[in-house]
């Protein structure tokens, strides 16, 4: 037996009123903070947005700049390469233009011409006289053999001027197009500003135009430092190769975090970088957020104080409410409290008084309702020892109160139940769950066995298993009731098994009799039809009449003949034992259609014979079954043109499975459909359909045998259809 303890008072969670005014102020200051941060955050990242925008157009004003100046270099360069000095690309004969074209561009460092070899014939400032001067950028002098085109060179130190510069070449073709030399313009980088004017840019903003390789060649803040130099973030640079445009975040060259607007130079591989130090954008934020967080911290100081006074106000009219409810519950019933105070709290108070009120007069109730609905009731420790046994008035006590208090159910004498009983009772009680009508019995001081069944339910305080409680009633007047009841059962289904032998017995002689009956007959009948057809050979009818008379006799000799060999078909259906086995019934219908043809010979029949399982069944039986609703569905579509009959299989809602026969024949009205199945039961005249009122009755007795049912559905005038359930071979449904 598990050791559950003595049950404990329950304790209260210590949170004081204090406590909860002072969250309940957080809980107001919170959302309102939240609010207040989210204004704030808000705000500053509108204020992002909007530089990224700014970012973004300074570094599409200023590549557009760059591609215009490239724009206006190009136009200029194939105009100077159509010239026929600079075609003959002779150092002999320079175009003195070259020089004042110098003049007409105030940026342009100097304009040169270069022959395929890349020797610099000609400039726009002299050339020294005693040696001969390369261009410095070979790979692109390279490319430009490769596949003529308009190129930009790499940052490189002019062998002319000696300063950085970049060049924009183009090709000189001659007049069959075949290239000779380069033309290009060189720009000094140090004073090449392809930016937007200071006062058109946020303050502080830093542009820079790179290269694909990340070198600089173009910077609005300390050119002449950073020219040629690699770009001061590598990270940047892959990036901005990357995403090609946009915006990214980056440190800028002087240790400022920056937004960084990104945006590639048209026809050119150099991309611009315009960055706005971010400090300017957030800067005024931050400063915003200090100023609201003194005056939170301000407001919130303020509220807790008023919280924690009118917390003082509280406490001690509630703590007189609390220790008035605790001296109740120790088991003085009549506390009372004064109704003074604030007048919530002396509405408190009175509702207190009030509560008290009516627990005494609940406890009265429950304690008269008890003693009226059980015979007694009790309740355990932790331990399931009696604590308390309280037998109602009209119930006498069976063992006194010393011999069961302190004491488990199953320690006191009992006659039942036996031992795997108590132990399948104390697995329920030790798990702590409730029961309901566990019965055992007890021997009376007068040697009288009685029954009594109890209910018990768990208790619990703080979570932890403190006993049961429950009800009682003695059963012993039900017991034996349910005993004498079983007794008559007992007779009774002694009596059914009687009758039942005795109406099977019945049943078989009625059936053997049928059988007997329509055996026998078939003799005369076959002698009336022999000596029929002999007297109309050796003795023609003497006039119209007596043929009518003769014709009347054979009709009526067949129809017999018919009704008998039916009544032993349905005698057979009922008598042979069934030999269950698997039946494909695709066969077995093509082997029915084929008996029936001498009954279709002269009409018009559409069969739609669907895909037909395997299924369980006595397939002679079947047969029959298939007959009768084959031959049916022939012979009540004989007034069509064009009979339609379909065979098939349908799933039921139950998850059953049908076959169907269906027909456009005469029909039936569904008031009279319980008549289809009866013996001798006929819906047609025999004028109208021959037949003799047993085959739907066989077909039924065949469902029946199979353990399955039969049914039909029609409508007068548009068809009939027939339904019976099927086992599917191979265990499906």
């Amino acid at each position: 037996m598990r050791n559950r303890g003595r049950a404990t008072p329950m304790r209260l969670l210590p949170r004081s009123i204090r406590g909860e005014l002072l969250l309940l102020a957080a809980v107001i200051a919170v959302p309102l903070l939240a609010m207040l941060g989210y204004g704030l955050y808000d705000r500053a990242r509108d204020e992002i947005a909007q530089a990224e925008a700014v970012s973004r157009r300074v570094a599409e004003n200023s590549a557009d700049r760059v591609a215009d100046y490239v724009t206006e270099m190009r136009v200029t360069l194939e105009s100077v390469a159509k010239r026929p000095l600079v075609r003959a690309m002779d150092a002999a004969r320079c175009d003195p233009r070259l020089a004042d074209m110098v003049d007409l561009y105030p940026r342009v460092s100097s304009f040169i011409t270069v022959n395929r070899e890349g020797v610099i014939l000609c400039s726009s400032r002299p050339l020294p006289r005693d040696r001969v001067i390369r261009i410095v950028d070979e790979d692109l002098l390279r490319d430009m053999l490769a596949r003529p085109r308009l190129l930009a060179s790499k940052p490189i130190v002019s062998r002319v001027t000696g300063r950085w510069i970049v060049s924009v070449v183009q090709p000189v073709t001659d007049e069959g197009g075949a290239l000779v030399g380069t033309v290009s313009v060189a720009t000094e980088l140090a004073h090449w500003q392809p930016f937007p004017p200071p006062e058109a840019l946020p303050a502080g903003a830093l542009i820079s135009v790179v290269t694909a390789d990340g070198t600089i060649i173009a910077q609005s803040q300390e050119a002449e430092k950073w020219i040629s130099k690699r770009i001061w973030d590598e990270g940047l640079l892959r990036r901005a190769l990357q995403a090609r445009e946009g915006v990214t975040r980056a440190k800028g060259p002087f240790g400022v975090d920056r937004i960084y607007g990104l945006k590639p130079v048209a026809g050119l591989p150099w991309m611009v970088l315009a960055g706005i130090a971010e400090d300017r954008v957030l800067g005024p934020a931050r400063e915003r957020l200090l100023q609201v967080l003194v005056l939170v911290v301000i407001a919130l100081a303020i509220v807790f104080a008023l919280a924690w006074g009118i917390a003082l106000r509280l406490v001690e009219p509630v703590a007189k409410i609390a220790d008035a409810a605790r001296v109740h519950a120790e088991g003085d019933k009549q506390v009372r409290l004064p109704v003074a105070g604030p007048r919530e709290l002396a509405q408190v108070a009175a509702e207190f008084n009030r509560m008290v009120e009516i627990v005494q007069r609940e406890e009265a109730r429950l304690r008269d309702l008890n003693e009226l609905s059980s015979d007694f009731s009790w309740e355990t420790d932790a331990e399931h020892r009696f604590t308390q046994l309280v037998y109602g008035k009209r119930f006498p006590p069976l063992l006194a109160d010393n011999a069961v208090i302190g004491k488990a159910r199953w320690e006191l004498p009992s006659v039942a139940p036996d031992e795997e009983g108590w132990k399948l009772h104390r697995e329920t009680v030790e798990a702590g769950r409730e029961f309901r009508d566990f019965r055992f019995a007890r021997r009376g001081a007068d040697g009288q066995v009685r029954h009594f069944e109890v209910s018990g339910k768990p208790l619990f305080a703080d979570g932890r298993f403190v006993g049961y409680r429950g009800t009682g009633v003695d059963v012993s007047e039900r017991v034996l009731a349910q005993e004498q009841l079983a007794q008559l059962n007992r007779e009774l289904e002694d009596r059914v098994r009687e009758r039942t032998a005795q109406l099977e017995g019945a049943v078989g002689e009625l059936e053997a009799f049928s059988y007997s009956v329509s055996h026998d007959l078939r003799a005369p009948v076959r002698h009336i039809d022999g000596f029929l057809k002999l007297l109309e050979q050796e003795s023609p009818p003497a006039n119209e009449r007596a043929a009518g008379y003769l014709a009347k006799i054979g009709d009526s000799s067949r129809r017999m003949t018919a009704l008998i060999e039916d009544l032993l078909e349905l005698a057979r259906s009922t008598r042979d034992p069934l030999q269950i086995g698997e039946v494909a019934l695709g066969p077995l219908v093509d082997e029915v259609l084929r008996s029936l043809e001498p009954d279709c010979t002269g009409r018009r029949i559409e069969w739609r014979i669907a895909p037909l399982p395997g299924v369980l069944g006595d397939r002679a039986l079947l047969r029959v079954l298939l007959e009768n609703l084959l031959s049916n569905a022939v012979k009540y579509t004989r007034a069509r043109d064009v009979a339609r009959i379909e065979v098939g299989t349908e799933r039921l809602e139950d998850g059953e499975t049908a076959v169907l026969v269906r027909d456009n024949g005469v029909g039936f009205d569904m008031r009279y459909r319980e008549k289809l199945f009866g013996a001798f039961q006929r819906l047609h005249s025999e004028e109208e359909f021959e037949g003799t009122g047993i085959g739907l009755a066989t077909a039924r007795r065949v469902a029946i045998r199979h353990d399955a049912r039969i049914w039909a559905e029609g409508e007068p005038g548009r068809g009939a259809t027939f339904r019976f359930t099927v086992r599917l071979a191979g265990g499906r449904a």
